[in-house]
């Protein structure tokens, strides 16, 4: 995999197995995160709960499925991206990190 994304050949993404989470427990991570500038360009995104999924907003408007393989890891069907999140010491979503198919990190802290 790192070989095909440094000669910029196309690769599969891994096999992911979905973990089930309620809809309560996916709840917990809806907010506004703000990306830190040293990894990303700067702006907010959005996690929003739709019909049970969870949902990642871009800038330009689109929403993306994020399947939970954890209570910490989510990844995107079908592509190389996947999410991480952080907990505070109340246990609140407070970190979401994006690690993209290129192998890029973006850091997002929760708003709200």
């Amino acid at each position: 995999m790192i070989a095909a994304i440094v000669l910029g050949e196309p690769f599969d993404p891994p096999e992911r197995q979905a973990a089930e989470l309620s809809a309560g427990q996916l709840a917990e991570y809806v907010g506004t995160y703000r990306i830190d500038q040293a990894t990303g360009r700067p702006g907010l995104r959005h996690l929003t709960l739709e019909d049970g999924r969870l949902l990642y907003g871009s800038p330009t408007g689109d929403k993306t499925e994020i399947i939970p393989e954890s209570e910490t890891a989510f990844f995107v069907p079908g592509r190389h991206s996947h999410f991480t999140f952080e907990f505070d010491d109340g246990g609140r979503v407070s970190r979401m990190t994006l690690h993209t198919g290129t192998g890029r990190t973006v850091l997002l802290t929760r708003e709200e």
